[in-house]
């Protein structure tokens, strides 16, 4: 035992090391916010956030170094200390620290101070996670897929003892009639009834491990009861009493029943809190991306003008080039990152696959920035990102403002279970418009530049196979959202009897969408289908442009529908107040048809008033004779559609998307977009 000293003294270094750190992560969390009291000038200010910057640069260093000692010795504190330094890295604190300096340095003190309150926020989880205040991503969905094994062990477990609870009630009736019982049979089930008490005590025994699940997760005595109702089925069964161990196995299944319970309430809590915070990353993060994809955006257009055109470009404009190039693939991880929890959170399909388009527009940019390519292509691959950060930060503020209007209506802010999904359908919804709509304006810009020819040329033609290539990832995800919906839609075995008063109409909606032949939603993917195949043979004009609008039309009728059920599931809960005496039953509740507007829609997502926000001048899309054709359809549907695009996508996202499309039969695809 003479080596413990030495063991007690190396432990308590590391750990005076760690508190250290911890110590001076929250002095730098403070030490920006307090900076502006002083009376000091801008670049005074440049100065102290510069050395802050440094000395956090070296924690993040410190931090590094100490998980990898801990990760031999003390598997816990180093996991600690790895899911501090990642939050630090995923929240890009020391990016952000030097887009503080810069804006102090050019007397942006607002926007310097904006932003150092994001950078507090990130080092006030940092600390957290360091101090074990709050856990992991990781080990949040650690927890939640013990909770989801468990619960499902739980199940099995009800299943079986239902079995056995009808085998002696057989047995039991069968006495009744006359008939004796077979020993053999009745033996069998002691048998069966012995190894599924085993499991059950197995069971008690994992839900009280602390390092799996949190306290209170299942009560244990209920477990412990079911138990031992079941040994006393067994003594019953091995003395021939049918209707003793009937009775017997009863209680045991109605104790499971109460566990299983308790079960799935504390299951669907952990969801919820993971899900609100899984909002609040998202929206911090996208919000932060913005800002900083339309720093970078501008610099770009800045160092392009002081590039001499057909020239080599001088050496500072390679520097400024590479770290603009750093700062998009910088954007690009954090984009996938997003992306990774977004699959982890499983309750989104369309979010995914636009931050996936995203990271593949950055690394592009990243690759044309590093050989010091600042034109037209760079650029329209930036401004799309901006683009696709802006539409899903505005979607997700509109369903936190519908939430929040929910709420304060007495909604409860969600509806049912639709409470543990990230976004409800409508949401989904439009941003799966948004994408088809690109393809759609991508399709008549090309068409245009076609001046009614009927022979493309080879760039013309390679630009339709990318514009098919796009429909088909839209036709992938619409396919996904379908799934998605079936998922999440799709009813439980119940363990308890059902409770009609938790009629969810979001989820109403998804599985009637998906049962209803009349329903546009698996239609749209055949629709899909048929617009990749024709932008495939280079066919631009009337044929796909009609059946483009018919997608449109379609999902407009969905959105509505959506909204409609998501109007209702905001009003159950007050509803339920009102009429006690009254439970609605399942099916009610009917989704809106066509386009009948919902009677409690969301508010409308806006771009800011101004200049930029004015009206889409749109392309004219193509009218006929057919019965589908733009010129054959009702006035007010028409208008609805054009009103639709204007109120979404203002002139200039009109003039971003028209040079981004041209770009496509001129330059290879941006990896990761195929």
């Amino acid at each position: 035992m003479t080596h413990c000293p030495l063991r007690f003294t190396f432990h308590a270094s590391r750990i005076t090391h760690w508190l250290a750190l911890a110590a001076a992560m929250v002095f730098v969390a403070r030490s920006p916010v307090c900076a502006f009291a002083e009376p000091a000038s801008s670049r005074e200010l440049a100065y102290k956030q510069q050395h802050l910057r440094e000395r956090y640069e070296e924690i993040e260093q410190q931090l590094a170094r100490l998980g990898e000692l801990l990760a031999a010795s003390d598997a816990d504190s180093a996991a600690r200390v790895q899911a501090a330094l990642k939050a630090s890295r995923d929240g890009v604190v020391l990016s952000e620290l030097q887009e503080v300096i810069q804006s102090l340095l050019a007397s942006k003190t607002k926007t310097a101070t904006e932003r150092q309150t994001r950078v507090v926020e990130q080092l006030q989880r940092v600390l957290q996670l360091l101090q074990g205040q709050e856990l992991s991503w990781e080990e949040l969905q650690k927890r939640l897929a013990n909770l989801q094994q468990l619960r499902d062990a739980l199940q099995k477990l009800v299943e079986r003892q239902q079995k056995l609870e009808q085998q002696s009630g057989d047995a039991m009736k069968s006495e009744a009639e006359g008939k004796h019982a077979d020993p053999a049979a009745l033996d069998k089930q002691k048998g069966e009834q012995a190894a599924t008490r085993g499991d059950t005590e197995k069971t008690a025994a994992d839900s009280q491990q602390p390092e799996k699940f949190p306290p209170d997760t299942v009560d244990p005595k209920a477990l412990d009861r079911a138990a031992a109702e079941m040994q006393k089925a067994e003594q019953a069964l091995g003395n021939r009493k049918t209707a003793d161990a009937n009775a017997h196995q009863k209680q045991a299944l109605d104790e499971l029943q109460a566990a299983i319970g308790q079960m799935q309430s504390r299951l669907e809590a952990e969801k919820a809190a993971q899900t609100e915070r899984m909002r609040a990353e998202l929206k911090a993060g996208l919000k932060a991306m913005l800002e900083k994809q339309k720093t970078v955006t501008a610099a770009t257009a800045a160092l392009d003008k002081q590039i001499p055109p057909k020239k080599s470009p001088p050496r500072e404009a390679a520097l400024k080039a590479a770290g603009l190039a750093a700062d998009e693939a910088a954007l690009a991880d954090r984009s996938e990152a997003l992306q990774k929890k977004l699959r982890d959170d499983g309750t989104t399909a369309v979010f995914g696959q636009v931050l996936q388009q995203t990271a593949g527009l950055l690394h592009d940019a990243d690759a044309r920035l590093k050989k010091v390519q600042t034109g037209a292509p760079v650029q329209e691959a930036q401004k799309l990102a901006e683009m696709n950060f802006q539409e899903l930060l505005e979607a997700l503020q509109e369903e936190e403002a519908r939430r929040a209007a929910a709420g304060a209506a007495g909604g409860g802010g969600g509806g049912g279970g639709s409470k543990s999904m990230l976004l409800p359908p409508a949401a989904e919804l439009k941003m799966l418009r948004m994408l088809q709509d690109r393809v759609n304006r991508g399709t008549r810009s090309l068409d245009d530049d076609r001046a009614g020819r009927e022979k493309p040329t080879p760039q013309e033609a390679a630009a339709a196979k990318q514009l098919s290539q796009r429909e088909k990832e839209v036709g992938q995800t619409t396919d996904a959202l379908r799934k998605k919906w079936a998922e999440l839609s799709a009813p439980r075995p119940a363990a308890v009897p059902a409770d009609p008063t938790a009629t969810d109409p979001v989820k109403d909606y998804m599985a009637k969408a998906l049962q209803d032949a009349k329903n546009p939603l698996s239609p749209v993917v055949g629709d899909m289908h048929t617009v990749e195949e024709q932008l495939g043979q280079t066919v631009t004009g009337k044929p796909t442009q009609i059946v483009q609008t018919k997608i449109i039309r379609s999902l407009n009728e969905l959105i509505a529908q959506a909204q409609q059920a998501q109007a209702q599931a905001s009003a159950m809960p007050q509803l339920r107040r009102k009429q006690p005496g009254k439970q609605p039953e399942a099916g009610q509740q009917q989704p809106a048809q066509g386009n009948k507007q919902p009677s409690s829609p969301a508010a409308a997502s806006t771009l800011p008033s101004g200049a930029a926000a004015e009206a889409a001048k749109l392309h004219k899309i193509y009218g006929g004779n057919d019965s589908d054709a733009w010129g054959k359809l009702p006035p007010e549907e028409r208008e609805k559609f054009l009103q639709t695009l204007k109120d979404k996508f203002p002139d200039r996202y009109e003039q971003i998307l028209t040079e981004y499309f041209k770009q496509l039969s001129t330059a290879k695809p941006p990896a990761g977009t195929r």
